[in-house]
């Protein structure tokens, strides 16, 4: 799991390394293991005498496969646990639990006023009045320092396009996938990325939107093309804060998942070397000690 790499898995130096890495814990999660591993034998020692054949054999099945659903399980909540000291990196977002339901404010004056604007603008559109829905889209837009409801965006976007407005569909486009980003709507985010950049080669959103960006093109299309996004955006921002974090998800990405360890190595140590004081050095180093 933390080097997506069977043959590391298998590799006996490599699984010592994660035992010491892990310590007591490991070995709380081995005498666990252990325990559901017998379990269904001792189960199945006092089902034996009051089944018949057909159905013990049945009750086999059904015990041990769930004792190993059980053991995966806490193995994968010791994975999470300790994640940091392995050097697998997780992300918040793709976890859901049963948290209450965020507490509503008061519809602003802004909000109360967007039902009436996209009715305005449906209508328009459903009439064909292409012209009119744009410059009433432009006016909403100016007025509100921005458009704040993603319906609006999503038909002003998608009417600048229609109408081959290139220049005005790659300036709204910055402001349209941030709001995405936020929102964590990979597919539109994608799709008007790809737009944009097709019209604009050097399309570029802030760094923060192209991280998002990288992240979701290297899992959705191709790692390459992820680490190709990481570097036009250390390229672009090549003084912001985060770019030790796009280097360090690019070595990530070229061992991971395209199996080039040797130069991921090398990527990683020139991390260490040249932000020696940034937050993401422990991630790094600890990273560094599972290859």
């Amino acid at each position: 799991v933390s080097s997506n790499r069977v043959l590391h898995a298998i590799n006996p130096v490599a699984f010592v390394r994660l035992a010491l890495s892990m310590g007591k814990g490991y070995l709380g999660m081995f005498a666990l293991l252990t325990i559901l591993w017998g379990a269904p034998a001792l189960v199945m020692k006092y089902l034996a005498p009051i089944m018949g054949f057909r159905t013990l054999q049945f009750s086999t099945f059904m015990i041990s496969g769930y004792y190993m659903l059980v053991s995966y399980h806490l193995m994968g909540y010791v994975t999470l646990q300790y994640h940091r000291k392995i050097g697998y990196e997780i992300d918040v977002e793709n976890f859901t639990g049963e948290t209450p339901p965020p507490v509503q404010s008061p519809p602003s004056e802004h909000q109360e006023q967007k039902s009436p604007h996209l009715q305005r603008i449906t209508f328009l559109l459903k009439e064909g009045k292409m012209n009119e829905a744009l410059k009433t889209l432009d006016r909403i837009r100016i007025e509100g320092a921005g458009l704040h409801h993603m319906d609006l965006a999503h038909k002003y976007f998608e009417l600048l396009k229609m109408m081959k407005k290139d220049q005005e569909m790659c300036e709204f486009g910055r402001e349209y996938i941030e709001s995405l980003v936020k929102e964590k709507n990979k597919e539109k985010t994608l799709e008007v990325w790809t737009c944009c950049i097709q019209k604009e080669p050097g399309f570029l959103p802030s760094i923060q939107a192209l991280y998002a960006i990288g992240m979701w093109v290297s899992d959705k299309e191709s790692p390459e093309k992820g680490i190709a996004i990481f570097q036009r955006a250390i390229k672009a921002y090549p003084n912001d804060p985060m770019v030790p974090q796009f280097w360090f998800r690019s070595a990530r990405i070229l061992n991971d998942r395209l199996y080039r360890r040797e130069k991921a190595m090398k990527l990683l140590e020139g991390i260490i070397k040249k932000y020696p004081d940034d937050k993401i050095r422990p991630q790094v180093e600890n990273y560094l000690s599972t290859l």
